[in-house]
C-alpha cells in the first residue's frame, strides 16, 4: 500500500504539479481501503500521499482511526466518523475551516466539516459541505452517506433514498452505502427491499456488526425471529458488547416464547450497560408477563431511576408498567406512590387515575378510591369496563349495592365481549350474595363467570364458599378441587378445602390439608386456627394448643389466634399463661383498631379466676 501510495504521489504530482489532484488521489485510495475495512492502511495511504503539503490534521487522523458506532438509527453511519476523538464538533469544525482556507477542495476536510455540522444539528450547512465534497470526489462514499443521512434527519425521506441509491450506484462495493439504503427503506416500511440491500451490505462487509444488527431488525419485523436471532448472533460474534443486538435478540427470543433464554440475554446486556433504561424496562415487562411481579417491579423501578439519573422524564408506559407490577405483587402502597408521581407529571392520564383508585381501594381508602375512579371516567369518553368493575367494587364495600348492581349490569349489556366479562359476572355474583343476599341470582352470575372463563380461579372459590355456607359440602369440595387444579399453591384455598373436608368428617384429609397450607405460607394465621379447632373437637386438647402456639409464634399477629390459644391454656389449667396470651390478643386488637368483645370477656374471666385462686 505504501509503495503504491508513493508511486501514486510521484505519478500524479509529476503530471499535474498540483496539490489538489494529489490530495484527491489520496482521498480515493484511502477511502477505498477504508471501505474494505482496512482502516490502518487507509490512514497510512492518506498520510504518505498528503505528506508533502503537511495538510493533515488530528481530525483527519481520528477520521480514519475511529471505530463505527453501535447506534440502531440511520444516523449511526454518519456520526461514527470521529466517535473516538476527544475533540468537540466545534473544535473539529474550526480545524476543517483552517484546512479549507488553504485548500478549498480538500475532500477529507469537507467530509469532516459535514460530520461536525451534522453533530451540531446544522443540517443545511452539513448538506452543503457534503455536496461540495461530492463535487470534488463524486465517488466519496462517506460524503454520499452523510448527504443521505442529513436529508433523512430533515425528514426528506425520498431525497434521502435517492442519495443512498446514488451512493450504491457510484460505489457498488460500498457496504456502508447499501447498509444505509437498507435502513432508510426499512424506516419507510419497505421491509423486503430493505432486506435485499442489507443482505448485499452483509456480503460486502461481513465483519460489520452494525449491518448484521440492522438485518436482524428487519427480519424480526418480518416475523422471521429464528433468522433474526441468527443475525444478531453474528453481530455479537463480532462485537459481544453490542447492546442493541443483545436487546433485539432477547426480543426475538421472547417472541418465540424462549423466555428463559430471553431473560438471560437481557441479563448479559445489562451487565454491559447496567444503567440502560431500555434494557431494564424490557426485562421488567417480560417478567411482568411471566407473573414474576416482584422481580418485574425491581427491574422497572431501576429503569425509571436510570431515566431520572440521566435527567430525563420516564415514559408514561414505563411508569404504568411499574405500577402494574407493584399492584400485581399486592404492593398497594408502593403502587399508589408510583402512580401519584405519574399523575403529578401528567394530571390528565385516565389510566393512572384508574389504577390509583384500585390501589386506594385495596388499602381501605374507599372515599379517595371512588374519587380517583370518578376522575378516570371523567377524563375519557370510552371508559374501560375494568374501571367500572373497580368502581363497583368500591360501591359494594361502601354498602351501595343497588348502585353497584346497576352499573355492572349496564356495562355487561354494553360490552358483552369484553375481555373482563367473566370478572364482571363474578363481582355481580358477589354483590348479589353478600350485599343483597340473593343466593339464586348470585349462583346464576357465578355460573356465567365460569362459563365465560373456565379458568377463572376466583369464580370457583366464590361459588365453593357459597355452597359451603349453604351446607352443600360435597358440591363445594368439587369446586375447591377444581380451583386447586388452577392454582395449587394458594394457601387460602387449601385451608378452605380442609375446612370443607372437616365438615364432611374426613378429619385425616382435613388435617393433611391444614399442614400443607401451613407449609405453603407459614405467616398465614388461618390454617393454624383451623387445625387447632379440628384437634380440639377431636378431643386432642394438647394438639390443639400446640397448633395455636405454633401459629402465635410463626404467623402474622392475629387476635383470634391468640384468643384460641388463651382458651386452651385456661382450659388446661395454666391461667397465668392464658392471661399473658389474652393480653397479647387485646394489644393486637388495639393496634388493628378494634378489640373484640369476647377477648375482653375472656380476659376478665381469667383475672377473676386468678384472684379467687390466690390465697
Amino acid at each position: 500500500v505504501i509503495i503504491f501510495s508513493r508511486f501514486l504521489s510521484v505519478f500524479v504530482g509529476s503530471f499535474s504539479g498540483t496539490m489538489n489532484r494529489c490530495l484527491a488521489a489520496s482521498n480515493r485510495l484511502s477511502a477505498g481501503l477504508r471501505l474494505t475495512g482496512r482502516r490502518t492502511a487507509a490512514f497510512r495511504a492518506f498520510q504518505v500521499v498528503s505528506a508533502p503539503w503537511r495538510l493533515r490534521s488530528p481530525s483527519a487522523v481520528s477520521f480514519f482511526s475511529s471505530s463505527s458506532s453501535s447506534s440502531s438509527s440511520a444516523s449511526s453511519s454518519a456520526s461514527s466518523s470521529s466517535s473516538s476523538s476527544s475533540k468537540s464538533p466545534a473544535d473539529v469544525l474550526r480545524e476543517c475551516d483552517a484546512v479549507l482556507s488553504a485548500n478549498p477542495k480538500s475532500v477529507e476536510a469537507l467530509v469532516l466539516k459535514c460530520d461536525s455540522l451534522y453533530r451540531l444539528g446544522r443540517w443545511e450547512e452539513a448538506l452543503s459541505a457534503a455536496t461540495q465534497a461530492l463535487s470534488v470526489d463524486p465517488v466519496n462514499v462517506r460524503a454520499h452517506v452523510l448527504k443521505a443521512d442529513v436529508l433523512h434527519r430533515q425528514g426528506k425521506e425520498d431525497l434521502a433514498l435517492e442519495a443512498a441509491a446514488e451512493a450504491c450506484e457510484k460505489v457498488p462495493t460500498s457496504a456502508e452505502a447499501f447498509r444505509l439504503r437498507g435502513v432508510l427503506l426499512a424506516t419507510k416500511g419497505d421491509l423486503s427491499e430493505a432486506l435485499v440491500h442489507l443482505n448485499t451490505a452483509a456480503r460486502l462487509g461481513p465483519k460489520a456488526a452494525e449491518t448484521h444488527y440492522e438485518r436482524g431488525r428487519v427480519l424480526a419485523q418480518l416475523n422471521d425471529h429464528a433468522a433474526a436471532i441468527a443475525a444478531f448472533s453474528k453481530a455479537l460474534g463480532l462485537d459481544p458488547t453490542h447492546t442493541n443486538s443483545l436487546n433485539m435478540k432477547a426480543v426475538s427470543q421472547a417472541a418465540l416464547k424462549e423466555f428463559d433464554a430471553a431473560l438471560e440475554t437481557w441479563n448479559q446486556a445489562i451487565l454491559v450497560d447496567p444503567h440502560n433504561s431500555g434494557l431494564l424496562a424490557n426485562k421488567g415487562k417480560l417478567l411482568l408477563r411471566l407473573k414474576q411481579y416482584d422481580k418485574a417491579a425491581e427491574a422497572l423501578q431501576a429503569a425509571v431511576q436510570a431515566e431520572l439519573d440521566h435527567g430525563g422524564a420516564p415514559e408514561v408506559s414505563l411508569r404504568l408498567a411499574l405500577a402494574e407490577s407493584l399492584i400485581s405483587a399486592s404492593r398497594w402502597t408502593d403502587g399508589a406512590a408510583s402512580l401519584r408521581e405519574l399523575i403529578a407529571a401528567d394530571t390528565t392520564n385516565p389510566v393512572a387515575h384508574a389504577l390509583l383508585g384500585q390501589c386506594l381501594f385495596r388499602t381501605g381508602k374507599l372515599t379517595e378510591a371512588l374519587q380517583a375512579l370518578d376522575r378516570a371516567l371523567e377524563l375519557t369518553s370510552t371508559p374501560q369496563p375494568s374501571w367500572v368493575h373497580a368502581r363497583a367494587s368500591v360501591l359494594h364495600r361502601l354498602n351501595k349495592d343497588e348502585q353497584a348492581v346497576q352499573e355492572l349490569e349496564k356495562v355487561i349489556a354494553e360490552h358483552p365481549n369484553t375481555n373482563v366479562i367473566a370478572n364482571l359476572y363474578l363481582l355481580l355474583g358477589q354483590v348479589y350474595l353478600r350485599g343483597l343476599r340473593n343466593a339464586e341470582k348470585a349462583r346464576e352470575c357465578l355460573d356465567q363467570a365460569i362459563e365465560k372463563d373456565p379458568e377463572l380461579f376466583d369464580a370457583y372459590t366464590a361459588k365453593a364458599v357459597m355452597l359451603d355456607e349453604s351446607g352443600d359440602h360435597e358440591g363445594a369440595l368439587k369446586l375447591w378441587d377444581k380451583a386447586l387444579e388452577l392454582n395449587g399453591e394458594c394457601c387460602t384455598t387449601v385451608t378452605n378445602r380442609g375446612r370443607c373436608l372437616f365438615h364432611l368428617s374426613r378429619n385425616a384429609d382435613a388435617l393433611a390439608a391444614f399442614d400443607r397450607a401451613i407449609a405453603l405460607r407459614p405467616s398465614e394465621p388461618e390454617p393454624y386456627k383451623a387445625k387447632g379447632v379440628l384437634l380440639w373437637t377431636s378431643q386432642d386438647q394438647a394438639g390443639a394448643q400446640a397448633a395455636w402456639a405454633q401459629g402465635a409464634a410463626a404467623a402474622d399477629p392475629d387476635v383470634y389466634l391468640h384468643y384460641l390459644l388463651s382458651l386452651a391454656l385456661r382450659a388446661r389449667g395454666d391461667a397465668k399463661e392464658a392471661l399473658r396470651v389474652v393480653n397479647r390478643a387485646r394489644d393486637i386488637g388495639q393496634e388493628q383498631g378494634a378489640v373484640p368483645l369476647e377477648v375482653m370477656e375472656l380476659r376478665d374471666a381469667i383475672m377473676t379466676e386468678i384472684e379467687h385462686s390466690t390465697p
